[in-house]
């Protein structure tokens, strides 16, 4: 008798030694046979009453098989093996005690969303999730493996980021890395629905569509006239191709044809072609040509007629609805003619010009017909297109300076002519001489003698200001002087003279200046380049270094108040300034040059300020020379009678209404 191990071998092998086929399933799908899962005739052995939800049940699909809806796997253990093909129209459901495996030939397609929990899926072959993959709990439970790489496996939806961010368990839906053996598109191990495009089961996956075949409508009637349009609408879809080869889901038919189109949903799926619809595009009757006769314009009076090519019927834009209308009046025309159709086409526009005729002009001066020699009159025709003056002017108006007889006649557009107009007769008077002499330059202040030929005229000022007395002129200001001289006989006669007023130079001395211990400045006066400059001492006392120079040093100024004269010229005009130097306070010399010739030996100072303390440093703040009381003794010495080398130092002064001055000494022998 065999004991309980031996059982478990003897059963193992027994197992083993059983076709899959018996094993694993209750139902199969017959071989090379395509059907509904919901058809008992499409399973071996008969399945009297196939459910959508099955339960305890092992399923192997070996033909074709479809199911109309969402397919369940639920309760105790139930397989699903595709070793050919499955078409899920809808959800597909595998319980926590149910698995799947896609044989390397099967092919399982849901075109809903696939839900598992703890469910083993093995998918060797080709699995299409047209949605979502749903897992909301136990994500370290359940299988999806492949034994490709990558796997076989396309989702058109999402997957959750617990299983496919790398979790070891589920491989075939693995998007935590890329490499060589990831989709291009999804970049994961399993692809989406770009990447199955690239795959031998497209188009199979494609034919299995639930897309019914799209209705056009249209926007207006079927047939209408060359140059109108029907607007053809296709029902709701993700891309559109229509017969014209549009990829609108509206089209905007002109021609003639028969038109239809195809749609495709966001998964890829295409329709059959849509119910063709005929449209029927009329042709238009060919553009009129109109005659015109004579021409396009006609003076008042005449007619221009309008003729139109041949045509079934006419109307014309003023309504009359012959082959040809006679036209008075000037505006725009037209024709329409209507073919056996009853489609319309118009002509060009033509634009009728009827032109008033002329009236005989009169002639309107602008002033007296007679007048003096150097005016004129300004006769004027009035309106009209051209103008026919005797003179062979062709001017409306004309400018008349001589004397004569002046008449015109006018035509307008069309050549319409007028009469000639009544003659106008002009009589000119000739000007007296006259002669005005002066100078022609003269400086402010100055005065003009003018003398007149002939005498007995009036003399005056035009333009610029000046006082006249007695044939004598003074001016008021600088500038041009314009002076008119008139002499009336029977005409009157005038002569201008242009006199230039020449403006005195400003002479501009510079400002006063106070200069405090110090006998020497710089005065900085005003000149321009075409002017000349001059300084005087007028008086006090300096030496001035360049009297021409508006910039100029000036030396050994007395003590107290020094006056400066700067004289300007130009041409003939001249001008004066004067600028005042004052020297005031006590003089501290700048440099001293103790090298035994007597000038200059000694730091000198005022001595009317009282007593005075003196100290002098170098250049490193030391102090080389002291004296509480000095005596103007200084001569480049230190305290200890020593020559100090020629340099800059600095000294300090102190007075004794306690005034501090400092500065700097140059010491050069």
């Amino acid at each position: 008798m065999m004991n309980c191990k031996e059982k478990l071998i003897l059963l193992i092998i027994i197992l083993f030694s059983t076709s899959v086929e018996l094993l694993f399933s209750q139902y199969s799908g017959k071989n090379n046979y395509s059907g509904n899962w919901e058809d008992p005739l499409s399973w071996v052995p008969v399945w009297p009453d196939p459910q959508n939800t099955v339960s305890g049940v092992n399923i192997n699909i070996n033909g074709l098989i479809t199911v109309n809806g969402s397919l369940t796997f639920t309760g105790s253990s139930g397989n699903l093996i595709v070793i050919d093909t499955l078409v899920v129209k809808g959800d597909l459901t595998l319980g926590d005690n149910n698995s799947l495996l896609i044989n390397n030939s099967g092919i399982l397609i849901v075109w809903g969303n696939l839900y598992i929990n703890r469910a083993v899926i093995t998918a060797n072959g080709y699995f299409v999730i047209v949605k979502d993959v749903k897992k909301t709990q136990q994500f370290d439970e359940g299988q999806f493996s492949s034994n490709q790489n990558p796997a076989k496996v396309f989702v058109g939806g999402n997957v959750p980021a617990e299983i496919s961010g790398g979790n070891p368990k589920y491989p075939a839906l693995d998007c935590s890395k890329q490499d060589a053996n990831t989709y291009a598109n999804s970049l994961c191990s399993y692809g989406n629905l770009t990447d199955l495009a690239n795959t031998p089961v497209f188009d199979f996956y494609r034919s299995t569509c639930m897309l019914s075949k799209p209705e056009v409508t249209a926007a207006g009637p079927m047939s209408f006239c060359a140059g109108d349009s029907v607007q053809l609408t296709s029902g709701s879809g993700f891309k559109y191709l229509w017969s014209n080869g549009a990829t609108s889901q509206d089209i905007n038919v002109k021609e003639s044809g028969v038109y239809s189109v195809v749609i495709t949903n966001e998964q890829g799926c295409e329709s059959a072609p849509s119910e063709a619809l005929s449209v029927n595009v009329l042709p238009l009757p060919v553009k009129p040509s109109v005659k015109v006769s004579p021409g396009l314009s006609v003076c008042s009076g005449n007619t221009i007629t309008l003729e139109s090519s041949d045509a079934a019927s006419y109307r014309w834009s003023t309504g009359a609805k012959t082959k040809s209308v006679s036209i008075s009046s000037t505006g725009d025309y037209f024709v329409e003619v209507t073919n056996d159709y009853g489609c319309i086409k118009s002509s060009d526009t033509i634009h009728l010009t009827v032109y008033p005729l002329p009236e005989r002009p009169f002639v309107s001066a602008s002033g007296p017909l007679s007048f003096c020699s150097g005016d004129s009159v300004i006769l004027n025709a009035g309106a009209g297109a051209e103008y026919f003056w005797s003179t062979g002017e062709k001017s409306s108006a004309i400018i008349v300076k001589k004397s004569g007889s002046y008449n015109v006649c006018v035509k307008n557009a069309m050549g319409c002519l007028s009469d000639t107009s009544a003659a106008v007769s002009v009589i000119v008077n000739p000007l007296p001489s006259v002669a005005l002499n002066a100078s022609s330059a003269v400086c402010m202040g100055n005065a003009v003698e003018v003398t007149e030929v002939p005498a007995g005229g009036v003399l005056k000022v035009v333009s610029g200001s000046a006082n006249i007395l007695n044939n004598v002129l003074t001016p008021l200001k600088p500038g041009n002087l314009l002076v008119e001289y008139t002499y009336t006989g029977i005409c009157p006669n005038s002569v201008t003279k242009n006199i230039l007023v020449m403006d005195l130079p400003h002479a501009n001395a510079g400002s006063d200046q106070t200069i405090v211990s110090s006998r020497e400045t710089k005065m900085q006066a005003g000149l321009l380049p075409v002017e000349k400059g001059e300084w005087m001492l007028v008086s006090g006392s300096g030496e001035i270094m360049d009297i021409h120079s508006p910039v100029t040093q000036i030396a050994a100024l007395g003590t107290g108040r020094n006056v400066f004269r700067w004289k300007v010229s130009q041409d003939e005009c001249i001008s004066t300034a004067d600028v005042t130097l004052t020297v005031e306070g006590f003089i501290i010399p700048s440099v001293i040059t103790p090298n035994g010739d007597g000038e200059n030996e000694f730091f000198y100072i005022d001595p009317d300020y009282g007593k005075v303390k003196l100290l002098i440093f170098n250049k490193w703040g030391k102090i080389e020379y002291q004296s509480d009381n000095y005596l103007n003794n200084w001569n480049g010495r230190s305290s200890k009678g020593l020559e100090l080398p020629d340099d800059t130092y600095f000294y300090v002064l102190q007075f004794a209404d306690g005034v501090v001055k400092k500065g700097s000494i140059l010491i050069k022998r």
